[in-house]
């Protein structure tokens, strides 16, 4: 709906490049890639995301019913999203949210009725991205994570090889 005038808004396309103070939501336009691309039971039950760093660093941390937590690089819009996985708890993650600005994570389940606290340390490495919403959440076909998740990080390097290899006979 419009906050203004109340109208309904059935295009959820027409909200994608919306800036948001926060995002709780599972089901949004940045937030869809961390729903797995198959149907496998799971269902994203919590989410957060530190918008506040603005273009520095952005993540979403999700927790899914069976208590696992993944953190993703925002936006997240494809379902093959490249992510960081801890498994919390046997019981389904109920809430999660940054605390601390973004220094700490918590995340609470609901049978079990515990909760924890994550210490969130930011990568500060020089081949990690920080520029995503530039990047809009692209991933580089030769990065170390997309590489590792695809098991291509050995087909690349001899691919690498045998073009340096024709090269030379020019």
């Amino acid at each position: 709906f419009e906050a203004d005038s109340g109208l309904f808004i059935p295009a959820a396309s027409r909200l994608r490049d919306t800036a948001w103070a926060t995002q709780t939501c599972t089901l949004g336009w940045s937030v869809q890639g961390i729903w797995p691309p198959q149907k496998d039971g799971t269902e994203c039950t919590a989410c957060d995301c530190n918008l506040f760093r603005g273009e520095d660093g952005v993540i979403i941390a999700s927790g899914d019913n069976y208590g696992r937590i993944r953190l993703f690089r925002y936006p997240s819009t494809s379902a093959f999203a490249a992510s960081k996985l801890y498994w919390a708890s046997a019981n389904p993650i109920t809430r999660i949210r940054f605390g601390s600005g973004d220094s700490a994570l918590i995340s609470i389940t609901g049978v079990s009725k515990s909760i924890m606290q994550w210490r969130h340390k930011r990568d500060r490495e020089e081949g990690v991205a920080f520029d995503v919403l530039d990047r809009r959440g692209k991933l580089e076909e030769d990065e170390e994570d997309v590489t590792t998740l695809f098991g291509i990080s050995d087909a690349l390097s001899l691919i690498a090889a045998e073009a340096a290899t024709d090269m030379s006979h020019l």
